[in-house]
């Protein structure tokens, strides 16, 4: 399941196209909850973690 929702991008456009209504994104959020609940997030999981390099270049 993880290697599954290493690929998700959280856009949601899986939520459209499947035909059981199934949202991926919501999905690895609460996943991703539950796993790092309490502990510290790995500075690559943050959203701006690579952002000031990207914006400089």
């Amino acid at each position: 399941m993880h290697d599954a929702l290493g690929l998700c991008l959280a856009c949601k456009g899986c939520k459209t196209d499947c035909p059981a209504n199934a949202d991926v994104a919501t999905c690895k959020a609460g996943l991703l909850h539950h796993r790092y609940k309490g502990r510290p997030r790995p500075p690559a999981r943050c959203s701006g973690a690579r952002s000031d390099g990207v914006l400089r270049g």
